[in-house]
């Protein structure tokens, strides 16, 4: 596709809502990722709407990316992370392969494809987050040097008590087992020792 306006296309297959729409490189099919509630249907649509082929995957928050010769999708695995799988597909008559490959598995957020499928590149799925407290007054004057009072390599929020002079962490720490726990900590707001409060339970890791 050469991303030239061409008119409507129409997608069958019903379903809730369409969620991706990834071009085929190189020529003018693209691959329709439908939610159809408990699996997703992947099609095969030319600019005329023809479908050349279809096949169900298991439902996901999906991320797809394609290259001339391969679909590329990112599925939840059984503990933190997810698998990348690859099914083929042939270009010329537009139909998918029935091997399924699972080309990585772990944690990460974003990946990329070439358009030839020979290059594939993904990060680690790390997070470096840094939390600043300063007067409001240092804001206004662009002042935003100096060491944050808080850093973490995983995700966190923070709230400031209403007098101003504590600043309640919020972390999530993955436990190794598909779930994470939710730790509390404050913090003096002009930076010091933090107070570890109690673990507030558990939920299914969101990565996936």
């Amino acid at each position: 596709m050469t991303g030239d306006v061409g008119g409507l296309v129409k997608v069958p297959g019903g379903g809730e809502r369409i969620v991706l729409m990834n071009a085929i490189p190189g020529t003018t099919r693209f691959v329709a990722t439908i939610d159809q509630g408990p699996k997703v249907l992947l099609e095969i649509v030319d600019r005329l709407g023809n479908v050349t082929d279809r096949l169900t995957f298991p439902a996901c928050n999906c991320r797809a990316e394609t290259s001339r010769d391969a679909l590329w999708v990112s599925q939840a695995g059984a503990s933190a992370g997810q698998a990348i799988i690859r099914i083929a597909m042939d270009p010329e008559s537009g139909r998918f392969a029935a091997k399924q490959d699972t080309l990585f598995s772990g944690v990460f957020t974003n990946f990329a494809v070439s358009a030839d499928g020979t290059k594939f590149v993904l990060d680690d799925g790390s997070t470096d987050s840094k939390i600043q407290a300063m007067p409001i007054a240092d804001m206004f004057a662009g002042k935003f040097a100096g060491a944050p009072v808080i850093s973490s390599s995983s995700n966190l929020t923070t709230m400031i008590s209403p007098d101003g002079n504590r600043i309640l962490k919020r972390q999530v720490i993955p436990n190794g087992h598909g779930s994470s726990t939710i730790r509390l900590t404050v913090v003096p707001f002009a930076g010091g020792q933090e107070a570890v409060g109690h673990h507030a339970g558990h939920r299914t890791a969101d990565r996936a």
